[in-house]
């Protein structure tokens, strides 16, 4: 929610019924969307006193509806002062971007941006609109987006995902909490209700649009200052979505060419296993991001250290030139994004087997000096 939608939701609370006929407190509910929208307005102009000084109710019951109306018009009135200023400051080329809503375009870097995109997907109405267990399968690319029943082996994928994602709020609360001067209650005041909609508990609540409706705007805003606030301190390189797109394509088709090849069968079910393990490193990525392909190309690096020998017996099949190129790709990828400095001797070993004779196909493998 930028600055202007922010005070169009004003005006629209204001204008709506504040309480009923002959009462006198206010709708429980407009008191609710009040904290809500105060909260964004605080996030938004973090450094101007006639917002700051506005005060949430605790307590959205009962509350005089001559106070709430006060309120509203107090914060509405503010907004249309700022807006205003902005506008002419903007006119005389003096507008000050600083305090600018984050949203845009740029690349999912942190946790917090990660996690923004998962639940943005999640609230999308074609994504939705099924049973909780199958609204997520499809968040996660475990089925298309058209498909309306999963199976077991995809429930249990669904819930190991989002365990995942409930490691993701509390990297991002841990990453928020080590940073000094910010204000910890502010930024992390949506993260209850986060948590709440990724619970396993809610595959049994109906549609997936129903848990997911108990995130507001307001939420996802605040998750996006987040995001904001974490780039300038936990940043993180960012894989190109073109190259793990191509990877998984390639993937997909050497998986099958081996699956149906003649490859004695101890090479082939370990071929399988290392693509399997590269292929669900590059769904998870947009969970967990870098840190899941480094875990895969360490998994992948260990398995052709103890399979050396059943590799070699088989260099020059077709199948295994293939995996050879496919891994010299993935390494290239994670090796930049990671930052990973040079490798030891029975690493390097490993990734000799992996990679092209082609020297030049992917970065040097840099060795400590021995002794």
């Amino acid at each position: 929610m930028n600055k202007t939608e922010l005070l169009k939701a004003v005006r629209i609370l204001s204008g709506r019924s504040s309480h009923k006929r002959g009462s006198s407190y206010a709708h429980e509910q407009a008191v609710r969307q009040y904290n809500s929208l105060l909260e964004c307005a605080k996030l938004l102009y973090p450094n101007r006193g006639d917002i700051q000084s506005l005060t949430d109710y605790k307590d959205p019951s009962h509350r005089d509806v001559l106070v709430y109306e006060d309120a509203v018009q107090r914060l509405q009135s503010a907004l249309e002062s700022l807006l205003e200023d902005e506008k002419a400051a903007a006119f005389a080329g003096l507008s000050d971007n600083s305090s600018s809503n984050p949203r845009d375009s740029s690349p999912a870097d942190n946790a917090a941006k990660r996690l923004v995109e998962i639940l943005q997907r999640a609230k999308t109405v074609e994504i939705s609109n099924a049973p909780t267990v199958v609204g997520w399968a499809r968040v996660f690319g475990i089925v298309t987006e058209t498909t309306n029943e999963v199976s077991e082996e995809q429930e249990f994928e669904v819930g190991r995902r989002l365990i995942q994602v409930y490691g993701l709020i509390d990297e991002i609360e841990t990453q928020l909490l080590s940073i000094d001067g910010l204000n910890h209650s502010l930024y992390l005041r949506s993260f209850p209700r986060i948590r709440s909609v990724c619970r396993l508990s809610t595959f049994k609540e109906g549609a997936l649009s129903n848990v997911m409706g108990q995130l507001n705007d307001a939420d996802l805003t605040v998750l996006e200052f987040c995001g904001h606030e974490l780039s300038k301190y936990c940043s993180e390189r960012v894989v190109d979505p073109d190259q793990l797109k191509d990877l998984t394509t390639r993937i997909d088709s050497l998986f099958v060419e081996v699956e149906s090849s003649n490859l004695p069968k101890e090479l082939r079910q370990f071929l399988l296993t290392q693509l399997e393990t590269i292929r669900r490193s590059i769904q998870e990525y947009r969970i967990r991001g870098v840190e899941r392909l480094k875990e895969a190309l360490e998994r992948v690096v260990g398995s052709m250290i103890l399979n050396e020998e059943l590799i070699k017996e088989s260099v020059d099949r077709a199948e295994v030139g293939k995996f050879k190129g496919l891994c010299s790709t993935f390494y290239s990828i994670v090796i930049f994004a990671a930052k990973i400095t040079p490798l030891v001797q029975p690493v390097a070993q490993a990734i000799g087997l992996l990679l092209p004779a082609d020297p030049n196909a992917v970065p040097p493998v840099k060795l400590p000096p021995q002794g």
